[in-house]
Formats: structure tokens, sequence, C-alpha cells
């Protein structure tokens, strides 16, 4: 399966990962469609640190520490890339907040 990315000009290309033409037809269409309904994104790659220093650039300017704080401790609980961010490592991020000790500002 390709298509020329709208954004870059460039070819994308994935396998179907099927051996009958009729599976992969089926999967292709599949992956057409999320494609035109703009469900479809790719893997985000981006590194935590990378991430952080465009968010902070970008939108923190003239925001309280409050935000700084929160991404540091995110930061303490193993974040790598953007895509670690599920459901366990906010798990995580609450239980660390909550811990004895830690000042949150309301």
């Amino acid at each position: 399966m390709r298509y020329a990315d709208p954004l870059t000009g460039q070819q994308v290309s994935r396998s179907t990962g099927e051996t009958e033409r009729k599976a992969a037809d089926r999967t292709t269409a599949k992956w057409e469609a999320e494609l035109q309904q703009g469900r479809y994104s790719k893997p985000h790659t981006i590194s935590w640190q990378k991430f952080r220093r465009r968010f902070e650039d970008e939108k923190l300017l003239g925001l309280s520490d409050n935000y700084a704080s929160n991404m540091n401790h995110i930061q303490k609980v193993g974040i790598k890339r953007l895509a670690d961010i599920d459901a366990a490592a906010v798990s995580k991020f609450q239980s660390r907040l909550r811990r004895p000790g830690c000042r949150r500002r309301r």
C-alpha cells in the first residue's frame, strides 16, 4: 500500500501483511478509508526532550511555573518519547503527585 503525503510530497508505503489478494485488498480499503476520513496518524517517535523543548518554546511562555514543574514530574516517571505517555504512565504520574512532601499548588 502507498500514497503521496500531501504535506511532504513523499511516498509513504506500508505492507498489508496479507498473503492473499482479497485480504490485502480489504486491508488496503480500510487504510484508504482511515486516510480519507483523517483517522490515520503515523506513530509518534518524537523524543520527550524534543517535545518538551518545543512545547515550552511555543506554548508556555508567560504561563505559571506549575507547567514546568509538572513537566519535571512527568520526566521523572521515565518518559523518553511522547508516545510513552499512556494510561500506566499517567497513573504513575498521579501517584507521584500524591506522595507526602510533594508540593502542589492550587
